[in-house]
């Protein structure tokens, strides 16, 4: 596991997490099934206890914020792991200075905070590359260069413009 800061985001184990979670939330996938496969995953490799596991929790608390709301099950393990004090006492067995502690309890605090706040705008799934439907507009004769299109879709107006 690499840690570059005491930032919440600043380990190796938290932005792959947190990329997996996220790449499978935009394939489709159900966050209970991205949560659960998670941390199968992880529980069956490192034991319980492993601080390790707190970037696991973390990354998945904070994907989850983003799709929506965190469950109940990750955001009491986080609590537990914050209040705890745990993170703060694995940190210290990585050595890490006083200073570096406090600032990390600061932003493990803030970091509790934002994920017990509803986030205002839940982030929409992409569609991946593959599932676009490419077309050729030369092979459109009812349209040409410099041609706009407007139509609405779900009470919003959209505009779409040929350009060669």
């Amino acid at each position: 596991m690499g840690v570059w800061g005491m930032g919440i985001v600043q380990s190796d184990e938290y932005c792959e997490i947190y990329e997996r979670f996220m790449e499978e939330y935009d394939q489709g996938k159900p966050l209970s099934n991205i949560r659960n496969d998670i941390l199968d995953e992880y529980l069956e490799e490192f034991d319980s206890n492993d601080g390790i596991l707190h970037d696991v929790y973390f990354a998945i608390g904070k994907a989850e914020w983003m799709c929506g709301g965190v469950s109940d099950e990750v955001m009491e393990k986080i609590s537990c792991i914050i209040k705890s004090g745990e993170n703060i006492v694995f940190y210290s067995e990585l050595e890490a200075t006083e200073s570096d502690l406090k600032l990390r309890q600061k932003k493990l605090e803030i970091f509790l905070n934002s994920l017990s706040t509803p986030r205002g705008k839940i982030k929409k799934r992409k569609v991946p590359m593959e599932k676009y439907v490419r077309f050729n507009a030369e092979k459109l004769p009812l349209f040409r260069s410099g041609d706009v299109f407007a139509y609405e879709i779900n009470g919003k107006y959209r505009i779409l413009c040929f350009v060669s």
